[in-house]
């Protein structure tokens, strides 16, 4: 990111400032129905308070019959590993051919929970992070954010709502080339959690 960059955005920057060109990239997946990575099950016991007063067991539960409620149907399995991956602080990445709900999930789980969610459509000419990030132009003399940059934003300035942030189609473009600062900043933070 650039210089001028306004005050919003600096928390986001300041996370970024660690990159590391090393990363290894997301691979394309492909199977016949929809999957998951990342979605290690919750080492802690289910009758855990774990969100806004309720237990995994419970917010499962709320989940499934919201979305039910709204005309979509999912496995049952699926929302489970869906809702139990939210809280692993871990990327959830969906893959399956077209029309298994990759898209539409995190919508309406978003919509269950009262929480917000931003689908970014990823192009094939995502070449680095600026698509991502957005960029300082030197004609207008202003920073251009994106959509994903406001949402992350957002997020910081609303920590008590959830956020869901789809980068559909995420495999249109090299992940590496767009993704990276933004994978290299989650390392990071995790690493520094976790000691």
């Amino acid at each position: 990111m650039q210089k001028h960059l306004p005050a919003r955005y600096l928390p986001v920057k300041n996370a970024l400032k660690s990159y590391d060109e090393k990363l290894a990239f997301i691979r394309r997946m492909e199977n016949y129905g929809l999957g998951f990575i990342g979605e290690e099950k919750m080492a802690n016991d289910n009758n855990l308070t774990i969100w806004n007063g309720n237990t995994m067991e419970e917010l499962i539960d709320m989940v499934k019959d919201r979305v039910r409620e709204s005309g979509f149907y999912y496995d049952n399995r699926i929302v489970d590993r869906f809702v139990e991956a939210m809280f692993t602080n871990q990327l959830i990445i969906l893959f399956g051919p077209t029309g298994t709900g990759k898209t539409s999930l995190p919508q309406r789980v978003s919509e269950a929970v009262g929480g917000c969610c931003e689908i970014i459509s990823v192009q094939s000419n995502w070449s680095d992070n600026q698509d991502l990030l957005g960029f300082y132009n030197f004609i207008e003399k202003r920073f251009v954010p994106t959509t994903f940059l406001d949402a992350l934003v957002s997020a910081g300035e609303n920590p008590d709502t959830m956020y869901f942030v789809v980068l559909d189609e995420m495999n249109l473009a090299q992940v590496e080339y767009y993704f990276a600062k933004i994978l290299s900043a989650m390392e990071t933070d995790n690493k520094t959690i976790n000691t």
